[in-house]
């Protein structure tokens, strides 16, 4: 796994070693990267099931302003951190659950990645979808929505 594109193009990153995490295929992050590159540029990016943070640090590289990555696991964490420190991108790292961050968080996106682990189904994701869709506290401007589920990429923009 490696940063695709942009300042940190080409930086291997690690991914966490469990079960439950499973990093997007590179070619998968590349097609939806391609496709959203114009709303990249100073973008405050969220990133909800973080796993390595590849999303983000993708995001980061081609031009986000910022970025808010949640994660839970320790192990996940951990590779978090050591991707961020080897592509030198600065980020704030929430260490929570999907609906507890959400349940609390402030904030405006502008991009915000869903790539929920293979292992939840969506019964199991329900409660996080129906808070990130009905929080009035996180606001979206001009939102770009990308997420996968069980290996497939899709992109979604208002209008």
């Amino acid at each position: 796994m490696r940063v695709i594109a942009g300042t940190a193009g080409r930086i291997k990153l690690d991914g966490p070693n469990t079960r439950d995490t499973r990093p997007m295929t590179d070619r998968a992050k590349e097609a939806v990267f391609d496709s959203m590159a114009v709303r990249l540029p100073d973008a405050r990016v969220l990133d909800l099931y973080a796993g390595s943070g590849s999303l983000a640090i993708e995001a980061l590289s081609r031009g986000a302003g910022s970025a808010v990555l949640v994660e839970k696991s320790a192990t996940a964490l951990r590779t978090i951190a050591a991707n961020l420190a080897r592509t030198g991108f600065g980020a704030v790292v929430k260490a929570s659950t999907v609906e507890e961050y959400l349940d609390k968080a402030d904030a405006t996106f502008d991009v915000v990645f869903i790539d929920a682990p293979w292992s939840l189904s969506i019964e199991d994701l329900e409660p996080g979808w129906s808070s990130f869709r009905d929080t009035p506290r996180i606001r979206f401007r001009d939102l770009a929505l990308a997420y996968a589920w069980s290996g497939t990429g899709a992109m979604e923009t208002p209008g």
